[in-house]
């Protein structure tokens, strides 16, 4: 991770305010719980019960590829890792990121770019899912639809699942061993 972040770490809240940010909502938990939601509703999928799941919100910048390269190394075999970033392919986010002092020098990683990375160390993408595409006032009403819209490259941010495949996925195992939701603000 690159020092100058810590320059913004007293002011980050304050900094990240932005009136085209709060106009998608005025409450910043909100995209926290979009994460989850997205991570819950994965899960839900497969049927892998999430009630225990343990997740942290890591930013890092430029320090991608070493960060990748950790999680590969911590992650248990058949581990499932989710890589969230904004997308540069959605103009909003774009003048958002433009616009924001902690992201002055930030390079915005397309998914197709998203999935090299991972493929570097070997993981196994199982999906990539992209959402925030409705501010969270209508979101409230119609959310259910960014269901249908998961493979429109337009969402404001994107996931990609990952699996570390060194073992064979066993769903029942880890249905079992995980922990309660934590989120790191």
């Amino acid at each position: 991770m690159r020092p100058e972040f810590d320059q913004y770490a007293p002011e980050y809240s304050t900094l990240l305010n932005d009136p085209l940010r709060d106009r998608f909502t005025s409450d910043p938990v909100f995209f926290h719980r979009r994460k989850w939601m997205l991570i819950r509703d994965f899960f839900a999928q497969r049927r892998i019960n999430s009630s225990k799941l343990r997740w942290l919100d890591v930013g890092c910048g430029q320090g991608r590829a070493l960060l990748t390269k950790s999680i590969k190394r911590v992650l248990k075999p058949g581990g499932l890792f989710c890589l969230i970033e904004h997308n540069p392919w959605n103009p909003v986010t774009q003048a958002i990121v433009k616009r924001c002092p902690v992201d002055s020098d930030a390079e915005l990683l397309t998914a197709p770019a998203a999935a090299r990375l991972v493929g570097t160390v070997d993981l196994e993408i199982l999906e990539t899912a992209y959402f925030l595409y409705f501010p969270e006032s209508i979101f409230r009403h119609i959310g259910r639809i960014e269901q249908s819209l998961r493979n429109l490259p337009l969402g404001g941010q994107y996931a990609v699942f990952c699996l570390n495949s060194a073992e064979v996925f066993e769903e029942a195992t880890y249905a079992t061993e995980l922990e309660a939701p934590k989120t790191i603000l």
